[in-house]
């Protein structure tokens, strides 16, 4: 389980969050929405072929925890 304030690490990222679980923590974070389970915290990070940020939809249709994009 990933003990920092989602807060911080958003604010440690640059980063907004685009939408709260509804409480507690996540249990883990992850970068690829594809591998992403329910309860996760996902980070849409922006890379050379395609910005992550463009897959928060999907990862919360399965079950993310919260969503970190970019501003």
């Amino acid at each position: 389980m990933i003990e920092l304030d989602p807060d911080r690490i958003a604010a440690a990222a640059g980063a907004s969050i685009a939408r709260r679980g509804e409480g507690g923590r996540p249990l883990r974070a992850t970068i690829d929405s594809r591998d992403l389970e329910a309860g996760e915290l996902f980070f849409g990070l922006p890379g050379a072929n395609a910005d992550g940020g463009r897959f928060a939809a999907a990862a919360l249709e399965r079950g993310a925890w919260g969503v970190v994009v970019g501003t």
